[in-house]
């Protein structure tokens, strides 16, 4: 099974570390795939907006973990239809991004948050590219997780194979 973590450059050290065997990293910060080279990681220096260095049809899984909210929509477009090429049929893109709360709370940080993605904007970005398999929010329901900074909103899209 060949899956890759997209991430996203600016990332702090600690966060570079979430390329794991037999997963592909990808990011376009030299200096995180320097240091996850020099920890035997497979990573690869790109830019996600626009392509991926692999070829179509490669990735069973597509892992997005807090990559999306730090590009405006145009962006987040081209990166959705990128996946989307290298996913094998049947592949899965998993993006896990933060709250309302977590992404206001990024801006005051100033940690490059640009765009507060919306499941229905994946949705209609992806449009019959993909299916929803699955939509959460973790570790918090829904219902009460405007009130925590950390909870984040799970989305499971299968590719679509028509």
């Amino acid at each position: 099974m060949a899956s890759i973590i997209l991430s996203f450059h600016n990332f702090r050290r600690a966060r570079c570390i979430i390329s794991y065997e037999p997963a592909q990293g990808i990011d376009a910060d030299q200096n995180c795939i320097k240091y996850l080279k020099n920890l035997e990681r497979n990573a690869i220096l790109g830019d996600i907006t626009n392509s991926l260095p692999v070829e179509n049809n490669y990735f069973d899984w597509v892992i997005c973990h807090d990559v999306l909210e730090h590009f405006e929509i145009n962006d987040i477009k081209k990166i959705l239809n990128n996946v989307f090429l290298a996913l094998k049929n049947n592949g899965r893109v998993l993006i896990i991004s933060p709250n309302k709360k977590g992404y206001q709370s990024g801006i005051k940080r100033n940690v490059g948050h640009k765009h507060f993605i919306t499941l229905n904007e994946i949705l209609e970005i992806t449009n019959t590219k993909f299916n929803l398999k699955k939509h959460y929010f973790y570790p918090f329901p829904k219902i009460i997780s405007e009130f925590f900074t950390h909870n984040k909103e799970i989305i499971i899209l299968e590719k679509n194979n028509d």
